[in-house]
């Protein structure tokens, strides 16, 4: 009978024991079974509650190299990194920040939709750690990340913003294929020549008050049809914009007017001023590129300060969260800056980055 329970117990203690061995080396992440669901875009820098969301997700994803020392809060470069793992994972770009497509791709891996494999490593879970093996960024073919064109690449727009506006409004053109230079708008029988793209993707132009190319004449108040060229000499698809006012900024006061940049040009990160009148206290919107910032204040109605960001998309100026578009790293070159608000547009004026 001593020798039965004995043995039963020699048995259970085994049995209970085969978890806890498991548990060392498979770590079993609670967040994995959670529903993560991320109300706002998240990039290096941030530091608050839902970047600690972000990074219980990323663990237990188990990617190498990660571990609990990664849940801080504070969005990090090893955070930036296991996002574009994830972001290659379910096959969207990998910028390392997480925007709207992300916060989707996040929501239907951890609520339902996806399913991952687990590299099941063990880790010690200490920093420094020493097995950061993440992958580097994928080669597309030699070309610059995000701002790469190829002679075969379909010249096509997909839409234009705004499709209608005054003369010496500023229209910016989405689309694939365009030149880094040499592009040119035809709007009617004018031709608004030598525009360049920095990413192959978008191009600005400004609405002129004289169409000139074949023959010349002044721009009416009609619909106009609107294709792009590029420097290899391809034909856009056809779309269509409409000139409703002839004053300049879309009001007949032109009450909103960009005069001056201050500086001109300067890296990433550094802080310009913009200088002109009728900004309203709280609701400018600042174009740079292909992005830019919602909801800029001016003091004073003739002043608005900015600073050149890091990436642009063209979700930046896109009220709600319905927009997916990447984001597009801020590269060395010449940007369209302008300003939108309830009095209209301003023209825009070119800023420089250097690296």
């Amino acid at each position: 009978m001593r020798k039965c329970v004995i043995s039963s117990l020699i048995t259970a203690v085994l049995l209970t024991a085969v978890p806890a061995f498991a548990q060392v080396y498979y770590p079993n992440y609670a967040s994995s079974a959670t529903c993560t669901m991320l109300t706002r875009d998240l990039s290096v820098g941030l530091r608050n509650s839902e970047v600690l969301t972000l990074q219980r997700f990323l663990v237990a994803q188990n990617y190498p190299g990660g571990g609990n020392w990664m849940l801080t809060g504070y969005f990090g470069r090893a955070t930036e990194q296991a996002v574009r793992n994830f972001q290659q994972q379910v096959g969207i770009y990998m910028t390392g920040i997480v925007d709207v497509a992300t916060r989707s791709a996040i929501q239907n891996a951890s609520c339902g939709g996806y399913t991952y494999p687990n590299y099941n490593y063990n880790y010690n879970n200490t920093y420094p750690y020493t097995n950061y093996t993440y992958p580097t960024y994928p080669n597309y073919s030699g070309c610059q990340y995000y701002n790469c064109q190829s002679q075969s690449d379909a010249l096509s727009i997909t839409y234009v913003t705004p499709n209608s506006g005054a003369v010496g409004s500023v229209v910016t053109v989405y689309g694939y294929g365009f030149s880094t230079e040499g592009n040119a708008v035809h709007l009617g029988n004018g031709i608004i020549a030598n525009l360049s793209s920095f990413d192959g993707r978008s191009l600005s132009f400004t609405v002129p008050a004289q169409l000139s190319g074949y023959g010349t004449q002044m721009t009416q108040l009609m619909t106009y049809n609107l294709y792009v060229t590029n420097q290899l000499g391809q034909n856009s698809n056809v779309t269509q914009f409409i000139v409703t006012s002839l004053t300049g900024s879309g009001t007949s006061q032109g009450l909103v007017t960009l005069n001056t940049l201050s500086p001109g040009q300067g890296q990433k990160g550094t802080q310009i001023q913009l200088i002109g009148s009728g900004f309203s206290a709280n609701d400018n919107s600042v174009h740079f590129g292909i992005g830019g910032l919602r909801n800029v204040s001016s003091v004073n109605g003739t002043t608005i300060y900015y600073t050149i960001p890091q990436y642009v998309s063209t979700c930046d100026l896109i009220v709600g969260s319905g927009c997916a578009a990447p984001a597009t790293k801020v590269v060395a070159g010449s940007y369209a800056v302008y300003v939108t608000n309830g009095n209209g547009s301003t023209q825009a004026l070119n800023f420089t980055v250097i690296q």
